[in-house]
């Protein structure tokens, strides 16, 4: 079914299907059968599950609150336009949706599913204010609006999805005010502590694989890289970062970062310079 020919005045079509087909991982992202395994596919039933999933079997709302009270911290305040970038099942969109502050939300998502069939339930969940949204079919390297339009943009479990980071944020920076900025939570942060742990199990796997078969196989090099240790998962879209990753990728795109360390997460604040 081609969706670009649906009319819904909550709903825009920035990519067709073919189109949709040839963004990296869209496949992975489109395939319903596999969703209705996770805890945010609530279209059976059990909306409760959704709730657990966000503040008791991950830290997503808590990171949400804690990104919001961190605004205040830095001098910053939630206003009038927002995109949501790649926005799942738009939990956040219908969250910042009932802030008084905030006029206008594109949540833009590759997944079609998620958009057309599971949101409308988690606007519902959480009581959002729909007139607010606009839930978009869209490609977060090409969005469909104007320059300098935006007031701030939210990221939730999205960078890290970015295949090519500098070509997101040079669309970011593109459609965002002067005084605009970005809200990131969601992200997998590795630690220097994860870091040594995985450079030590990748050893042990060198001197044991033949007695063992491992399911992914070790890195055959004397000083593996950090990319060695962490590639991006093809499938997913998945990437791995260190903090100082984060500062070098915002930094050389025209953002200065600002981190919210809390004891079981790291969210972050991204300023246009």
């Amino acid at each position: 079914m081609d969706y670009s020919k649906q009319r819904d005045s909550e709903i825009l079509f920035w990519l067709n299907d073919q189109e949709l087909e040839e963004i990296f991982s869209s496949r992975y992202w489109n395939d319903e059968a596999k969703e209705k395994e996770k805890d945010f596919y609530i279209c059976e039933g059990d909306e409760q599950k959704l709730i657990k999933y966000l503040k008791e079997k991950t830290t997503y709302y808590a990171e949400y609150e804690s990104i919001i009270k961190f605004l205040a911290k830095i001098g910053l305040r939630i206003k009038s336009r927002s995109v949501d970038v790649a926005a799942g099942v738009c939990w956040t969109s219908a969250l910042l949706s009932k802030i008084e502050s905030v006029e206008r939300i594109y949540a833009v998502e590759i997944s079609k599913h998620r958009v057309l069939k599971i949101a409308p339930r988690v606007f519902d969940l959480f009581n959002a204010n729909t007139k607010k949204i606009k839930r978009v079919i869209g490609n977060f390297y090409n969005m469909k609006l104007g320059d300098a339009s935006i007031d701030f943009c939210f990221m939730s479990q999205a960078f890290h999805h970015a295949d090519n980071p500098d070509k997101l944020l040079y669309e970011v920076y593109r459609i965002l005010r002067p005084s605009g900025f970005i809200l990131i939570i969601g992200e997998k942060v590795v630690s220097q502590r994860d870091f040594l742990r995985r450079y030590i199990k990748n050893a042990v796997k060198i001197f044991t694989h033949f007695f063992i078969r491992y399911r992914n196989r070790p890195v055959y090099k004397l000083f593996p890289s950090f990319a060695d240790l962490y590639p991006p998962n093809k499938e997913s879209g998945d990437h791995y970062y260190r903090i100082k990753d984060y500062r070098n990728i915002f930094k050389s795109n025209g953002f200065l970062l600002y981190k919210n360390k809390q004891r079981d997460f790291t969210t972050f604040v991204a300023m246009k310079q």
